[in-house]
């Protein structure tokens, strides 16, 4: 989850996150290439700590990509008082 505050706040973050998504999917595919067939708890390969982190920081980008653009300024906005005029009607 320490992931997700740093992404969701990125400038141009329609276009950035899905490069990042590619990227990391492509660094957990290389990395799964270069030690294939390797058995469970061996950390090489499928299991190493970079293919795990590479395949968590795909799925957090695709993730905060589906967050709609005004995600931060929609949350502070009601939280904000209604004005008189608004409470009036």
């Amino acid at each position: 989850m320490i992931f997700v505050v740093p992404l969701a706040f990125l400038p141009r973050r329609p276009s950035l996150l899905p490069v990042l998504a590619f990227l990391a999917v492509v660094v957990a595919g290389a990395a799964t290439l270069a030690a294939p067939g390797q058995p469970v708890g061996s950390h090489t390969g499928a299991f190493s700590a970079l293919t795990q982190a590479a395949a968590v920081t795909a799925v957090l980008a695709l993730a905060v990509s589906l967050l709609p653009e005004d995600w931060g300024r929609h949350r502070r906005r009601h939280r904000t008082a209604p004005t008189p005029e608004a409470a009036a009607q």
